[in-house]
């Protein structure tokens, strides 16, 4: 009784770790598509500010 007791004990721990390493390993998946999203809108904010100085550029030209 008292083996199987420990060898019950020792199965809870590893799956224990499994589930926490699974939840680290997905908390780092969330981190890096945050990251991936926002990248994707620091090179669309560029976009639009190099839009709008096209836009102005062109707006002098005519102007002149």
């Amino acid at each position: 009784m008292p083996t199987m007791k420990i060898n019950n004990i020792k199965k809870i721990i590893n799956t224990i770790k499994i589930i926490n390493s699974i939840k680290t390993i997905s908390s780092i998946k969330t981190i890096s598509s945050i990251k991936i999203i926002n990248t994707i809108k620091t090179i669309n904010t560029i976009k639009t500010i190099n839009f709008i100085k096209t836009i102005n550029s062109i707006k002098i030209i005519n102007h002149i």
